[in-house]
């Protein structure tokens, strides 16, 4: 069994009346309780000169149940109390099924939402503020591997070497050779840009070796430079090759790193 939330009462299955208590649990699962920091004075308790009394400044905030109480401009002034710490809060009145805002000896509920306490006439902000609970995210960053293996390949050609399995969103990538090189990539696939380097202990090869080419973001495949087999990771995971010369027209080299996920774009 199942219901769903502001749909027509006909169908199947059939939605429920609803009303305000529904849209308050929408709010719930989009913010937590707290001042709506709109403006950094939003709801902060202040001493009122005049009265000598303190006032909650004008702002929003939303309640444990997603119910939200708004101060309006001017202010709300609350009457200090004798015989110890003052503490100052929204409190949810289900008796009077309302919002209050409260001074009072008692510290608030769990429920409640902070904003001060008044000791020996100082006033200590403890406004808890609001914050928008975010969507599910997955990993940050994941372990690849992959392994570039062709052969017969034309020279001055583009040529597809299948593809990379990264899962979706993960378009950032830093890795090194596995052939004992010093080598070291960081490319970011979906906007094809990125750096890279790569050189060898005998000082054989030692220069920058990522370029575009075609608007792809290239780096290249081990060996004599003359000889290089440019390689590109498209935005879309697809590995393109690039054979420069006649004298190098196939490919065996491993890449190990690490994907950072950056969200689909």
């Amino acid at each position: 069994m199942y219901n769903v939330d502001f749909m027509d009462s006909t169908g199947s299955p059939a939605s429920p009346t609803y009303g305000a208590a529904d849209v308050n649990n929408i709010r719930k699962t989009l913010l937590s309780k707290g001042v709506l920091r709109e403006t950094a004075d939003a709801c902060k308790v202040v001493a009122s000169s005049a009265s000598g009394n303190i006032i909650i400044s004008a702002g929003q905030a939303v309640m444990a149940d997603g119910s939200r109480i708004e101060i309006l401009a001017g202010g709300e002034e609350l009457t200090i109390l004798s015989g110890g710490t003052n503490y100052v809060y929204f409190h949810r009145d289900d008796s009077l099924n309302t919002i209050v805002p409260k001074i009072s000896l008692t510290a608030p509920l769990d429920e409640d939402v902070p904003l001060a306490e008044i000791a020996q006439s100082v006033i200590t902000d403890k406004r808890q503020f609001s914050y928008a609970k975010p969507a599910f995210s997955p990993n940050s960053c994941i372990y690849f591997e992959h392994q570039f293996t062709a052969a017969g390949l034309t020279v001055s050609t583009w040529q597809s070497l299948g593809s990379v399995n990264l899962p979706a969103g993960y378009n950032k990538i830093a890795f090194c050779k596995a052939n004992g090189d010093l080598s070291v990539f960081f490319i970011d696939i979906q906007n094809q840009c990125g750096y890279g380097w790569e050189g060898n202990s005998e000082g054989i090869y030692d220069f920058e070796t990522t370029e575009m080419r075609d608007s792809r973001f290239c780096f290249p495949s081990n060996g004599d430079r003359r000889y290089t087999i440019w390689i590109n990771i498209a935005s879309d995971n697809s590995i393109m090759v690039y054979p420069t010369s006649s004298e190098n027209l196939s490919l065996s080299e491993t890449i190990k790193g690490f994907a950072f996920y950056g969200g689909a774009q």
